[in-house]
């Protein structure tokens, strides 16, 4: 398989006005084309960090990378402005939040955010904008389109909302998704619903999926290599197979 990620000895610190310290200790991994990866480990271990700055979306106020590179098919993506980490994120690597109450823009409907990273990274006409939203809404199992696009955050359910996050993070059919916690604050129907839709979808597009969770029964069942990670360090990479 090809290799279109990979972190290289990668060390996050944490700074404010008191303190500095080191959060991401000399982490390295690969991630291959068409793979499904598990970072699993408990709460601060480091996973979620290392998800967003693979995203490109560390807060440079608070955290900034002291060593190491993010390689994204031989781009160094801690050399990239912002400009550039504009077009990077959406198009080239996306990221699905636990929280889609917290992540989706409560005053804006969703067809409104949809059309937003549509405009921004594929077509500014308005029939081809419309057809690109109706289409993902579509493959992401969502019913009603009409009704689902014009309702904001709060008008829908859990589930439908968690749609949502994974309809925003695959419209512009990036090369990387990553998910962190994609089903916590679902029940357990709809956790095996949506995480079977994640890896469905990912299949159809070829794309590269990065799972971050803290279950290591579901990273079993839905990825094919897993990192375990504690204390901001890399433990173990091995074969969800083993």
């Amino acid at each position: 398989m090809n290799k279109i990620l990979e972190l290289k000895n990668l060390c996050i610190n944490y700074k404010n006005k008191h303190l500095s310290k080191k959060i991401l200790d000399d982490v390295s991994l690969d991630l291959y084309k068409g793979e499904t990866l598990g970072i699993v480990g408990e709460s601060g271990s480091g996973k979620t960090i290392t998800g967003l700055a693979i995203a490109g979306l560390l807060d440079k106020k608070i955290f900034s990378i002291s060593d190491g590179k993010i390689i994204l098919e031989n781009k160094d993506i801690n050399s990239l402005d912002e400009e550039s980490l504009i077009k990077y994120r959406g198009r080239e690597i996306s990221m699905i939040f636990q929280e889609p109450m917290l992540s989706l823009n409560p005053v804006q409907t969703i067809f409104q955010q949809l059309s937003e990273m549509v405009k921004l990274h594929i077509t500014r006409d308005s029939k081809q904008v419309n057809e690109i939203c109706d289409e993902i809404i579509t493959k992401v199992g969502l019913n009603k389109i009409t009704k689902i696009l014009k309702s904001y955050p709060h008008m829908i359910s859990g589930g439908q909302r968690q749609r949502c996050m994974i309809a925003l993070a695959l419209v512009c059919k990036p090369k990387i998704i990553i998910a962190d916690e994609p089903t916590t604050a679902l029940d357990v129907t709809l956790q095996k619903q949506i995480l079977e839709l994640l890896v469905n979808l990912k299949k159809e597009s070829d794309t590269s999926l990065i799972i971050i969770s803290h279950d290591l029964d579901l990273i079993k069942n839905y990825t094919d290599h897993v990192v375990i990670m504690k204390d901001g360090k890399k433990i173990e990479y091995n074969s969800t197979e083993n």
